[in-house]
C-alpha cells in the first residue's frame, strides 16, 4: 500500500539548519546551549547528508512510519530509499524548547518538498542521542508552494498515467488547509488511499 502511495505522497524527512546562529529562544545575547545545538545539528544531519544510517540514528521508527506510511523495518527501507533530489536546500531552525528527554523546533524549510513551509517537530533523547520523533504541525503554511511540490511528486518516476496524475493533483488542490495538515500530519496510508480513492477507481 505504501509503495503505492509513495510516489503520490513522498513526505520526507525533515530537513535542517544551515547554521547553528539560528538556534535557540529568540534572544538577541543568548547563546544556544549544548543540548539546542545538538538538536539543530540532527535535524540539519537527517536532512542535508543523503546517509542511509540517518534514518536510524537521527530519526525513530515512528517518525519514519509517519512520513513513509510504511510499518516497522518497511518504513525505515524506505527512508534509506530516499532519492537525493528530494532534500532541502536550505532550513532555519528556531523556537527550540528542551524539556528532559523530550524537545521541539520549528524548521522553515527552503527547496525540497516542504519548501516554503515552517515545520514543527517533535524530538526524543535515546541514549544520549537525540532524534527527530514526528512532524507536529505546520507551523507556517504556504499553500502554492505545497501544491506545486505535491503535483511534482506525483509523476516523478514518469510513470503515472497522465489521467490518474490530473485526477490526484485536481483533488489535493481542492483540499483545505486544514484537511492537507490533517493528511499529512496523519500518517495513516488508509487517509490517504480514501483521499484519492476516486481517482483510482476511475
Amino acid at each position: 500500500m505504501g509503495r503505492r502511495l509513495r510516489p503520490l505522497v513522498s513526505l520526507l524527512a525533515i530537513v535542517a539548519a544551515v547554521g547553528l546562529g539560528a538556534c535557540g529562544d529568540g534572544g538577541d545575547d543568548q547563546e544556544p546551549s549544548a543540548e539546542e545545538q545538538q538538536i539543530a545539528k540532527v535535524i540539519e544531519e537527517a536532512a542535508i547528508r543523503a546517509d542511509p544510517a540517518n534514518c536510524s540514528e537521527l530519526q525513530t521508527e515512528s517518525f519514519n512510519e509517519q512520513i513513509y506510511l510504511e510499518t516497522g523495518e518497511e518504513a525505515t527501507e524506505a527512508c534509506e530509499e530516499e532519492p537525493e533530489e528530494d532534500q532541502a536546500d536550505s532550513v532555519e531552525v528556531s523556537e527550540i524548547e528542551v524539556d528532559g528527554t523530550t524537545a521541539t523546533a520549528e524548521a522553515a524549510i527552503g527547496g525540497g518538498d516542504f519548501d516554503g513551509q515552517t515545520l514543527a517537530l517533535e524530538l526524543v533523547k535515546e541514549d544520549e542521542q537525540w532524534k527527530i520523533d514526528r512532524l507536529a504541525d505546520f507551523a507556517e503554511l504556504d499553500r502554492d508552494s505545497l501544491n506545486a511540490a505535491f503535483a511534482e511528486n506525483v509523476d516523478r518516476d514518469g510513470e503515472t498515467p497522465e489521467e490518474l496524475r490530473d485526477c490526484v493533483v485536481e483533488e489535493f488542490e481542492s483540499f483545505s488547509d486544514h484537511e492537507v495538515e490533517d493528511l499529512y500530519l496523519s500518517g495513516d496510508p488508509q487517509r490517504f488511499l480514501d483521499a484519492f480513492g476516486a481517482c483510482f477507481d476511475e
